[in-house]
């Protein structure tokens, strides 16, 4: 007998009060395998509704929103799921939105002048608890961190093993990427990884990014 193979659908909501930007995105991942939209939330109200009792993975909020702001939106989504992927998709692409985006818990941060496959593998890279910057929002970032003041060095003692998952995991690598390397369980890198989250004091991913750009343990 053949063993069936379950293949995994990725599921998206996409939170935007323009029609034409969501039928856009829409058609782009009907497209793809593996990934299907199963929510559009013209506000962030009604996204926070709908996540709060559906089965989400990744979700693509706008920042412009005719209700809330969409930073509101992450935050209060993350609470109740902090399991689900976050992904920014605007139109801002200053580092204060950006800055803001990635520090309420978002995974990556887009623009909707992005090319779909741009857009696509995002998705799969969030869903795979990867960091995803547009290369615009990842210049500004850089340009807004190489513009700030000098910084002692970090207080909170980080092992080796510690600053070397640090490194890898801003370098963009996955749990499963990071065990692979470090031959080690992703049992033991999800420990490494809240350990150095409690010494840092910083509750997201995208937020230890910042935190290595900062203190020059890597580059972007």
């Amino acid at each position: 007998m053949m063993d069936v193979i379950k293949v995994m659908t990725i599921k998206v909501m996409i939170v935007d009060d323009h029609p034409f930007i969501r039928l856009g995105i829409r058609s782009t991942i009907a497209s793809e395998p593996g990934m299907q939209v199963v929510f559009e939330a013209p506000g962030g109200l009604a996204a926070i509704q709908y996540a709060r009792q559906s089965a989400l993975d990744v979700i693509l909020v706008d920042l412009a929103l005719p209700d809330i702001p969409g930073v509101q939106v992450i935050e209060t989504i993350l609470k109740d799921k902090p399991g689900v992927k976050l992904l920014v998709c605007s139109n801002f692409s200053d580092d204060q939105h950006i800055i803001a985006s990635l520090q309420a818990g978002a995974i990556g941060y887009l623009l909707k002048t992005d090319p779909p496959e741009k857009i696509i593998q995002a998705i799969r890279d969030a869903f795979e608890g990867k960091t995803t910057l547009s290369r615009l929002a990842e210049s500004s970032l850089i340009s807004h961190l190489q513009h700030q003041p000098a910084r002692p060095a970090p207080t909170p003692e980080l092992t080796g093993r510690e600053i070397e998952i640090l490194k890898l995991m801003a370098g963009g690598k996955s749990n499963a990427e990071i065990a692979a390397q470090c031959f080690i369980s992703e049992g033991t890198v999800r420990t490494h990884i809240s350990h150095i989250q409690a010494k840092l004091n910083l509750d997201s991913r995208a937020k230890l990014v910042i935190y290595a750009v900062r203190e020059g343990l890597i580059s972007i």
